[in-house]
């Protein structure tokens, strides 16, 4: 069975670039260009994973995290920032808040698959 990811990327190209190479790995891919939006798709459709850049209109990845873990339906789904704030105070602030994953841009293919499959390897084997 494959895997849902949503990624919420308000950068087009990257955002698009992120869903086309997830889906050629053979995971489904659902996007959103802001926090607010995602979390409309949250009410219908719960991903295996959540990647979310920092920095958006709208609603920041912060944001979007804080509503997130305040959700009791949504609150365990995996969850990784992909941004370019590389500051160690804002991977701190991060860890803080409860974000296990943060990866920083530039990442290439690579990276972002063996990030993504090792968040999924530990949901498995936590899961059952």
């Amino acid at each position: 069975m494959k895997q849902n990811i949503l990624v919420i990327e308000d950068n087009t190209e990257t955002r698009e670039c992120m869903s086309e190479l997830l889906t050629l790995e053979g995971f489904n891919v659902s996007t959103s260009e802001d926090g607010s939006l995602a979390l409309i798709q949250l009410v219908s459709n719960l991903p295996d994973l959540i990647i979310c850049d920092i920095h958006m209109p709208v609603m920041d990845g912060f944001e979007f995290f804080s509503h997130l873990k305040s959700n009791p339906r949504i609150r365990n789904i995996p969850f990784m920032f992909s941004t370019t704030k590389s500051e160690p105070m804002d991977i701190q602030k991060a860890k803080a808040l409860g974000v296990d994953y943060y990866l920083i841009k530039p990442f290439d293919g690579v990276d972002l698959l063996t990030t993504i499959n090792s968040v999924l390897k530990i949901r498995q084997s936590s899961d059952g």
